[in-house]
C-alpha cells in the first residue's frame, strides 16, 4: 500500500510540475510577444488577442498529446487568481481622458441597455420556468437574476 500511495503522489506531483512549467512558459512567451507587438507598433493583432491565440494553440497541443482526461480546468483558480488580475489590468490600462471624453455615449448605451437586457432576460427566464425548461422560479427571482446577468455585460465592456 505504501508504494502505491507514493507512486500516486509522485505522479500528481509530476503532473503539477508540468502544468506549472507550461503555464510559466506560456506567460513568458506572451510577455515576449507583447513586448514585440508594443515595440514594432503592430496593429493587426493586440497583445490580448495574441495571448488568446497562444492559449488556443497550447490547448490543442495538450489535448492531442496528453493522456485522456489528464488536463483539467479548475475554475476556482480562474475566479480567484486569474480574473482579478485581468480586471485590474483592464482598469489600470484604461486611458482616463478617452473614458471621460466619451462618458455621455457610454452612459447613454450602458444604462438603457442594461435595463432592457435585465427585463428581457428576466421575463424570458420566467417564461422558460413556466414551460418547465428551467427550475421553477417566480417573476421576481427571474428578474433579479436577469439584472445580475445584464449588469455584467456593460462592466465587462468598460
Amino acid at each position: 500500500d505504501f508504494c502505491c500511495d507514493q507512486d500516486a503522489k509522485m505522479s500528481t506531483s509530476v503532473t503539477t510540475e508540468y502544468d506549472l512549467l507550461t503555464a510559466m512558459g506560456m506567460l513568458s512567451v506572451t510577455i515576449g510577444i507583447a513586448y514585440v507587438i508594443e515595440r514594432k507598433k503592430w496593429t493587426l493583432v493586440t497583445e490580448s488577442g495574441m495571448a488568446m491565440i497562444l492559449g488556443f494553440l497550447v490547448g490543442l497541443i495538450v489535448h492531442f498529446v496528453s493522456p485522456k482526461n489528464s488536463a483539467t480546468f479548475d475554475d476556482s483558480i480562474f475566479f480567484y487568481a486569474l480574473l482579478p488580475i485581468i480586471i485590474f489590468e483592464a482598469g489600470y490600462g484604461m486611458k482616463k481622458r478617452n473614458f471621460f471624453r466619451n462618458i455621455t455615449s457610454i452612459l447613454m448605451f450602458a444604462v438603457p441597455g442594461t435595463i432592457i437586457t435585465a427585463i428581457v432576460f428576466g421575463l424570458g427566464l420566467h417564461g422558460a420556468s413556466l414551460l418547465g425548461w428551467v427550475p421553477p422560479m417566480n417573476a421576481i427571482e427571474a428578474l433579479l437574476f436577469g439584472s445580475l446577468i445584464a449588469a455584467t455585460d456593460p462592466v465587462a465592456t468598460l
